[in-house]
């Protein structure tokens, strides 16, 4: 088998091959629009640092990933509720409307200066 790649974890060993993935059947990919955290105001920061706030984000090193998939009307006035800026709303109902499941903002991530303001925080 070409290319072959061995993972090791423990006592069970997997060989991936160019053909592995054909072996899953209906994987379940979801799509995320990625952001840089520069199109959310500083306290929206701070309540995505805050899991008991808003339970559907998760925070990695450089961001966080926002689950957008239940983005309807009584979840954004959730989050006016709760604080969140009508940026950090509208982001969330643009990646709803992209078909995205998940919105992720990235220090690193794009900036759509163009479209969407920007925030020096």
């Amino acid at each position: 088998m070409k290319n072959k790649i061995t993972y090791s974890q423990g006592n069970i060993y997997i060989r991936v091959g160019p053909n592995t993935h054909a072996l899953i059947e209906k994987p379940e990919i979801q799509k995320a629009w990625i952001a840089s955290t520069g199109h959310i105001t500083k306290k929206d920061s701070e309540l995505l640092d805050n899991e008991n706030e808003l339970p559907y984000a998760n925070q990695f090193y450089g961001g966080w990933r926002v689950l957008a998939d239940n983005a309807d009307e009584n979840f954004i006035k959730e989050l006016r509720d709760l604080g969140f800026s009508e940026h950090f709303c509208l982001l969330l109902a643009i990646t709803k409307e992209m078909g995205c499941c998940w919105l992720e903002l990235d220090r690193d991530g794009p900036l759509y200066d163009k479209a969407l303001p920007v925030f020096e925080w």
